[in-house]
């Protein structure tokens, strides 16, 4: 199995072999172990995961207005990630769609993205986040406890010292996802709530 160990160690294609080590944890085998990944900061890992979560969900038909539109990831709130998420994507691409990062201020309302990514500094308005989004087809991530419980698609966390996640198929249906197997396989799944948009007036 690849290593983070040795991908680390390969100088300019740093990012090239991360995204391929994550590849083919996500195909082949388990997730790797904070031993196994002592060389990446925690938030690498993650900007890690969020790209193969994009790879191994399909967006409904309607997602995109043309077969090179821009697949939007937002993080919003407090940043976690620092410079990794763009070292880890910029110049990477999701079936013809490259992949735009944008952040949103801590109480900001992001309703045009695809992937939207709840920083910790939002727990507190979690069922209003889900909510402005509720009608659209965005895959929510975060990281922290009850996100798929309470409505949220995938949600990272430690388990001993693997980093593994959970998926909310209830929520991933209800948006019209379809996950693959490969993905769902690794995924312990949660039945959490479904949050339903706010009534129309």
């Amino acid at each position: 199995m690849i290593t983070f160990t040795h991908i680390t160690k390969r100088g300019a294609a740093w990012s090239a072999y991360v995204l391929l080590g994550f590849a083919v944890v996500l195909t082949l085998g388990p997730p790797l172990t904070r031993a196994e990944t002592a060389e990446l900061p925690e938030y690498q890992i993650k900007a890690a995961f969020l790209y193969n979560f994009a790879k191994f969900i399909t967006w409904p038909t309607n997602s995109f207005p043309q077969s090179d539109s821009p697949m939007i990831l937002a993080v919003l709130g407090e940043d976690p990630f620092g410079p990794a998420l763009q070292q880890t994507l910029t110049g990477k691409s999701v079936d013809g769609h490259p992949i735009q990062i944008v952040y949103a201020r801590r109480g900001e309302i992001v309703t045009n993205c695809h992937i939207l990514f709840v920083s910790r500094s939002e727990k507190d308005r979690l069922v209003p986040v889900l909510k402005s989004v509720a009608r659209r087809s965005v895959l929510t991530v975060s990281d922290f406890e009850p996100f798929a419980q309470s409505g949220g698609m995938i949600n990272l966390f430690l388990q001993g010292k693997a980093i593994r996640f959970q998926i909310n198929p209830n929520a991933t249906e209800r948006a019209g996802f379809k996950v693959s197997s490969k993905l769902g396989g690794l995924g312990v799944i949660v039945r959490g709530d479904v949050v339903e948009p706010e009534a129309s007036p």
